[in-house]
């Protein structure tokens, strides 16, 4: 997403340190051990950066850099020459790109076949339809989503090689994973430089690196989905992994009365009605944990189970009677602080 005026930066700015602090104050209560943090603005959000490493400004630096050319080379759609962009702009014919994104593409597609298309990178049309976060945000009229509607289908996305090709007036949207993949990425670099333990966050998405020098584990405090951007309902301790969370709170505007969110159904054109209010995905990596909390939202508590299983994933989910559904690999691990929410262990 790009900031089109000061009000949803700054709006965008505070909730994203926000969602930083209950993650941060939590990890580092009573630390012996103090990290170097930097907050940055990149990919349409705050990425906020805790690095346990006598290295670590250097490496957040080279973290912050990572991200950008992430954005600029391979992911987002409206910066020209990017891979996306270019596969969109020669939609019908093959287009080579950089090794990396045919990989993110190819497990796009592949739990796009595992959650019978609710999760779909070639939903780029409704997106810009909507265009929920900016100032033209609108609801589209029948014949639009009509439109749009039949260009939606991650079937008519080949690879070839390193050339992909989307079918003709397609265009792909890797927002729905782009900041897990970015978190994939940081991974990488804090691999390389043997950092014990970090935790970043790169808006919803979350990496939880090593081990915290402080703790047994690592705290993580889940949104209250109907609270301010600084409540949560549960605290998560939890070794090395990724996290999102996809919520209907997080980019919404009002119409008529009728408020309409950002995470957009590709089968109906709207935004998913869903019986959850937000989902948390935990698994060994960032793309899928981005790409699965927004399938898991859509498809809704029940539905998601065997999809989190085949990628060994686990998930909280939040719905609007404030039950708070637990799989059953982290339910020693929650605990909830909020006494308006009843934990529901599930499978």
């Amino acid at each position: 997403m790009l900031f089109n005026n000061k009000t949803n930066f700054t709006k965008i700015v505070f909730v994203s340190i926000c969602l930083s602090l209950v993650l941060l104050c939590l990890s580092g209560c009573n630390k012996k051990i103090a990290p170097h943090t930097s907050t940055t603005l990149a990919m349409g959000t705050v990425i906020s950066q805790s690095i346990y490493d006598s290295d670590a400004q250097k490496i957040a630096k080279e973290i912050d850099t990572e991200i950008k050319n992430l954005e600029n080379i391979n992911l987002s759609w409206r910066i020209k020459d990017s891979d996306i962009n270019r596969i969109n702009a020669n939609s019908g014919n093959f287009t080579k790109v950089d090794d990396r994104t045919i990989d993110w593409i190819k497990t796009s597609i592949d739990v796009s076949k595992n959650c019978n298309g609710v999760f779909d990178l070639t939903v780029g049309p409704l997106i810009q339809l909507w265009n929920i976060g900016s100032d033209d945000a609108k609801v589209p009229t029948s014949d639009e989503l009509s439109s749009a509607l039949k260009t939606i289908d991650y079937k008519n996305v080949i690879i070839s090689g390193n050339e992909v090709k989307c079918g003709k007036g397609q265009n792909l949207d890797l927002g729905a994973i782009g900041k897990g993949v970015a978190c994939d990425q940081i991974a990488n670099i804090l691999d390389n430089k043997n950092v014990k333990g970090a935790t970043i966050s790169v808006g919803g998405s979350i990496l939880l690196y090593g081990k915290n020098p402080n703790a047994a584990n690592w705290a993580l405090g889940i949104r209250n989905p109907i609270g301010k951007a600084d409540d949560y309902v549960a605290i998560l301790k939890l070794d090395e992994c990724f996290v999102s969370t996809s919520g209907d709170y997080e980019r919404v505007f009002e119409k008529d009365g009728i408020s309409y969110h950002h995470i957009l159904d590709p089968r109906t054109g709207y935004p998913a009605k869903s019986e959850l209010l937000s989902v948390t995905v935990i698994c060994n990596s960032g793309l899928l944990s981005d790409a699965l909390s927004t399938a898991c939202f859509i498809l809704g508590y029940e539905n998601s189970i065997s999809l989190l299983e085949k990628y060994d994933a686990q998930g909280v989910f939040i719905d609007k009677d404030l039950n708070v559904y637990v799989t059953k690999g982290i339910q020693n691990r929650i605990s909830i602080t909020e006494p308006n929410f009843k934990l529901v262990k599930g499978n």
